[in-house]
């Protein structure tokens, strides 16, 4: 199967999202 379940986009997301919960947690 070449096609992927997640999209290249995905990834960059998940990044960005695990960036701001980290920026959350510090000011938290």
């Amino acid at each position: 199967m070449t096609k992927k379940p997640e999209k290249p986009g995905s990834a960059s997301l998940r990044v960005l999202k695990t960036r701001i919960k980290k920026k959350s947690g510090l000011k938290e």
